[in-house]
């Protein structure tokens, strides 16, 4: 066999010194950040904040439409069939809330949904009338069905 040796060279002060330099160099770069990446962890903290505005907002514009629309349904006057009306109708919610203070303003949905039936009166709640069904409760002093029959059947058997 023969004997092959490699020429290794052995690292000199001077390589040590490079690599640790570079590598310092490498760490005081990361610590320190340039002007672009801190103006980019700005922008994304933007845009964090953005979405997180607009997720808000988008929460606060439907707890108020339904605010609305509860009030609709417990309006006592004439009311709309179906509360999601007024939206179709083309009420905006920024109408109905006060501007000072940021809430709904029931005048303003009660004056709003009184326009909208005047725009549409076919979609008002019509109240049914008694068509006399269903179980009623007896007039006092009057004997109900039960109790004539009762009355009718010892009448003839007795």
């Amino acid at each position: 066999m023969t004997d092959t040796t490699t020429d290794r060279t052995e690292p000199t002060d001077d390589t040590i010194d490079e690599g640790t330099d570079d590598t310092i160099t490498d760490e005081t770069t990361t610590e320190e950040e340039t002007p672009n990446t801190e103006a980019a962890k700005y922008r994304r903290r933007l845009r964090e904040t953005e979405a997180e505005r607009d997720a808000l907002a988008a929460n606060l514009d439907a707890t108020r439409r339904q605010v609305v629309e509860r009030l609709v349904v417990d309006h006592t006057g004439p009311r709309l069939g179906d509360p999601k009306d007024l939206w179709l109708a083309g009420v905006e919610l920024a109408e109905l809330v006060d501007a000072e203070t940021g809430a709904v303003d029931p005048d303003k949905v009660a004056a709003a949904q009184a326009r909208v039936l005047a725009d549409h009166p076919t979609w008002r709640v019509h109240q049914l009338g008694d068509i006399g069904q269903g179980v009623r409760a007896g007039r006092p002093g009057q004997p109900g069905l039960s109790e004539v029959l009762r009355d009718r059947a010892r009448g003839r058997a007795g």
